[in-house]
């Protein structure tokens, strides 16, 4: 109960104190510095497929600062899957106001698939109304999902997953270790409870070598399924819960073992 107590106090300190002062002191440290962060939201090689719209979008690159995109490729696709235009443009930028990307120096090809042709035409600059994507989406935000509000990160991992699932999976995988790092406390205590208590002689010398192999098997357990969590090889939330459960099992085989 003391052990549960802790975890949910470490939490809320995390949440309500750690999170707001370390966001508090980066602004600070920026605005003393003169130094603007913004860089630190720019992403490269984006692509994102956007299933309400049937269209795929590919980027070069993200400028935070200017919520700029460079080397863009928007296709459309067809009830039946297949391309139905391409829209090549050198850069877009957000037009905050209306909501909507302004294409620069554009080409675009529409496909007729009936004869297999392709019309092209050039615009300096072209306005696609369904092309509305927030300039959110594209920027390089694993950093901002460690300090940003818990209500906003959810609503933003939601939004990103009909996007891109790979980006989804890396920004839910440190959503989840966020969350639940936390309550390493209570689990690591359970275990020690159940393995310790075996011990007869040099009760401090095999608690601490028990203690130290049961965190290594911990944290490299941890180090492997965050990675393929991020990876999409398995669900987010196994990233953590997976070293959790290793580290239960250990003490339930070992607290079975114990001679009365």
């Amino acid at each position: 109960i003391m052990a549960f107590v802790i975890s949910v106090l470490m939490f809320a300190f995390n949440e309500l104190v750690y999170v707001p002062s370390i966001v508090k002191y980066k602004t600070t440290l920026d605005s003393y510095k003169n130094y603007d962060a913004s860089y630190e939201g720019d992403n490269t090689n984006i692509f994102y497929s956007d299933s309400d719209n049937n269209f795929i979008v590919k980027a070069d690159k993200y400028t935070d600062i200017k919520e700029e995109l460079t080397g863009v490729e928007l296709i459309y696709k067809n009830q039946d899957g297949s391309v139905g235009q391409c829209i090549t443009a050198r850069q877009a930028v957000w037009n905050s106001t209306d909501k909507q990307w302004n294409l620069k120096k554009v080409k675009i090809y529409s496909v007729n698939n009936d004869d297999f042709s392709v019309l092209t035409d050039e615009k300096d600059e072209y306005i696609v109304s369904q092309f509305t994507t927030e300039p959110s989406f594209f920027k390089n935000i694993r950093s901002d999902i460690q300090t940003m509000s818990i209500p906003s990160a959810v609503s933003y991992i939601r939004a990103i997953k009909t996007l891109s699932m790979i980006r989804y999976s890396e920004l839910a995988t440190d959503f989840y270790e966020r969350i639940l790092s936390c309550f390493t406390v209570f689990v690591m205590i359970i275990v020690s409870v159940s393995v310790n208590i075996k011990y007869k002689k040099n009760v401090l010398l095999f608690s601490i070598i028990s203690s130290v192999s049961l965190g290594v098997i911990y944290y490299v357990v941890q180090l492997v399924t965050l990675l393929i969590a991020k990876q999409g090889m398995i669900a987010p939330i196994f990233g953590m819960l997976i070293p959790f459960m290793v580290i239960i099992l250990i003490a339930l085989i070992s607290s079975s073992r114990i001679k009365s």
